[in-house]
């Protein structure tokens, strides 16, 4: 270690002389236009002689960003230091601060270090990964004991190396439009670049034209596909890379099957396709017109374009009911609704209040600069009818004068159900069997039966079958049959 440090020292001294330009006899640093150093060497008298170092490899280095290097600096006359101890080796950075080789004592980045070779009296210099940071010029100075001492430098440039921008592999363009091929690569040194394919390079013509950052075509057609080679070459640094570039002729999609407007009934099954074709293969997405309530059911998208609607239900209506007072000072309105009692045929009178999503009171105040009396308008707003929001609405407008009441009224229209509905009856061998059919439905709905795909009474006319109905109910009477299954079909 006192070693090590002593010679540190003595390397110090000698950097600072040589920064100082002391004992150079008239030699001037950066004296070539170049902006090199000559090697040299001073003596203990101090008079300058050429430096017996030399640095393989011996010309200076312009190396790629990213890459690695290795700069070994030898001593010449290497028989004339065989078993000199005082003879020391070190490896200086742009700004004169020492690579050690001994890592206890390393400070730089583990990218750089030096290891010393004593049986070819050399010590190497290792970069990993360099950066344009460490770029400049490095020194390798040699000392012994008798203060007699001599160093070279090389110079380090660094550049960065080809990358790619704007090349993917795979490019589209549509039949006969105009279209460019992007390649771009970018360098430290501007980078040429040419076009090649079906192994000949591609020279601008009516078709073709070479332009910055592509090459673009002029009315692509099918035989413009395929693979084209985009080539980056750089004089400078004598760096030359490909890419291949496969161009794609797309077609721009076409209807196969083209969806058309349907009537279906209420509980049926739909199938709408939507079948499209070009290249790329087009995706089809189903989207609701603005302004277009999207119809209630089990619904399913294939992705192919298909869309089925299972259970297809109508769409709930929206409703409101617009109550005005007028009155001063402002009104207050309030909206009650009768309904039943539980488990009785009573009516109460409860408060109709907000429902987040489902029911919305609005109330809104105006002032007659005239007659100075306000006017409250509440709306009733329900976004989605209920059976249960059928019924009297009562509006009341009170103010310190007094109060009156109004009636409002909305019917809840929905399509039939059945009840209690019947679906096998048995009876003895020529004996009348009866089946009931009920429905309820707002508005009343007419009832049919049906017999093996035939009405009965329009299409079946057998005399077996009576029919009796009043209203939404309805019985059928069957004479003279063992067993019958009843099938129901509704028509609405």
């Amino acid at each position: 270690m006192r070693c090590l440090l002593c010679s540190s020292l003595l390397l110090a001294g000698v950097l600072s002389k040589l920064e100082a330009g002391e004992g150079l006899s008239g030699y001037t640093r950066d004296r070539s236009e170049s902006g090199w150093d000559e090697d040299g060497r001073i003596d203990a008298s101090g008079s300058f002689a050429y430096s017996d170092l030399m640095i393989l490899p011996s010309t200076h280095q312009e190396v790629r960003s990213g890459s690695n290097l290795v700069l070994t600096c030898r001593i010449r006359n290497l028989q004339n230091w065989i078993g000199s101890e005082a003879l020391k080796l070190a490896w200086y950075t742009p700004d004169r601060v020492p690579v050690h080789n001994d890592l206890s004592m390393y400070t730089i980045e583990e990218r750089m270090t030096a290891e010393i070779e004593p049986a070819t009296g050399s010590i190497s210099l290792f970069i990993k990964n360099i950066k344009k940071s460490d770029a400049g010029r490095y020194m390798c100075i040699k000392s012994t004991g008798t203060k007699t001492y001599s160093r070279t430098y090389v110079q380090i440039k660094v550049f960065d190396g080809l990358r790619w921008q704007d090349s993917s592999a795979v490019q589209l363009a549509v039949i006969n439009t105009n279209t460019t091929i992007f390649c771009r690569a970018e360098a430290t040194y501007p980078p040429r670049i040419d076009w090649i394919r079906h192994d000949s390079t591609v020279r601008s013509d009516a078709k073709f034209s070479v332009v910055p950052g592509g090459l673009h075509i002029n009315s692509v057609q099918s035989a413009d596909a395929g693979v084209y080679i985009c080539r980056a070459t750089i004089t400078e640094t004598g760096e030359m890379e490909e890419r291949s570039i496969e161009l794609q002729i797309g077609t721009p999609p076409y209807w196969i099957r083209k969806p058309k407007n349907i009537t279906v009934q209420v509980g049926a099954t739909v199938r709408v396709d939507c079948l499209g074709d070009g290249y790329p293969t087009p995706t089809s997405t189903w989207i609701y017109k603005p302004n277009h309530d999207k119809p209630d059911g089990e619904l399913t998208d294939f992705k192919n374009g298909t869309l089925l609607f299972g259970s297809v239900t109508k769409n709930q209506e929206h409703a409101k009911l617009k109550c005005i007072a007028t009155g001063e000072p402002i009104p207050k309105i309030t909206w009650s609704k009768p309904v039943p009692r539980e488990n009785s045929s009573e009516l109460i009178i409860e408060d109709v209040r907000d429902e987040p999503g489902v029911l919305d009171i609005q109330d809104d105040v105006y002032l007659d600069e005239i007659t100075q009396e306000y006017t409250v308008e509440s709306t009733v707003s329900i976004v989605r009818v209920r059976r249960k929001d059928d019924g009297d609405y009562i509006c009341r407008g009170m103010n310190v004068g007094g109060g009156m009441n109004v009636v409002g009224n909305i019917k809840v229209l929905f399509p039939p159900e059945f009840q209690d509905q019947q679906t096998v009856a048995l009876t003895w061998h020529q004996k009348t069997v009866v089946i009931n059919c009920s429905v309820v439905s707002l508005p009343g709905a007419s009832l049919s039966w049906w017999h093996r795909g035939q009405q009965i009474g329009r299409d079946n006319l057998d005399r077996n079958f009576k029919i009796y109905s009043i209203q939404s109910f309805s019985q059928l009477h069957i004479a003279r049959f063992l067993v019958f299954t009843a099938s129901l079909k509704r028509k609405y």
